[in-house]
């Protein structure tokens, strides 16, 4: 029989039902906030402007982009629109990636998947086979990146250095 708010105790196993019921209710507000933020990227005003040219005169399905942002130089960047489907089957590690992410970037009003030259070089398409501490290196699968997308590089400021296909 579930208790009234300011009705007494009558014994240790309702205060210890509370207790958890109360931990429970914590840890999923928790999760659910965890899943949910998405951390904003803005690149300067030149590069989304020519990346939402780019999508809007290709007719790019925006359902379909996700971003790949590397460093190239200390003050140099590429960013390439790639495209993939969501739906297929077998997807490729970089599509995973940008479903998985919570890392997006803004271009206009929408927001699309932001994916990093460094989750190429930590992570591992094989999340169920990592070896132990100490003898990971040379064990686990690596994956890379051959992109052949639409890129720009462009410096911090946003003046750009290259811009077109296949970088």
């Amino acid at each position: 029989m579930p208790l009234k708010f300011g009705e007494k105790v009558k014994n240790q196993n309702d205060v210890i039902m509370r207790i958890i019921l109360s931990l429970l209710l914590v840890l999923f507000a928790f999760k659910a906030n965890a899943q949910d933020s998405k951390i904003i990227y803005i690149l300067p005003d030149s590069v989304e402007l020519l990346l939402f040219n780019k999508t809007t005169e290709d007719s790019v399905d925006c359902s379909k982009i996700l971003y790949y942002l590397e460093k190239v130089k200390d003050d140099t960047m590429q960013i390439t629109l790639i495209q993939f489907d969501k739906n297929k089957k077998t997807k490729s590690f970089a599509s995973q990636l940008g479903m998985l992410t919570n890392r997006v970037v803004q271009i206009a009003d929408k927001s699309y998947p932001l994916i990093f030259d460094y989750d190429f070089i930590f992570s591992t398409p094989n999340n169920k086979d990592i070896g132990t501490i100490g003898k990971r290196e040379g064990y686990i699968l690596k994956s890379m990146l051959l992109t052949h997308g639409y890129s720009i590089i462009f410096t911090l400021d946003g003046d750009f250095i290259r811009k077109g296909r296949g970088q």
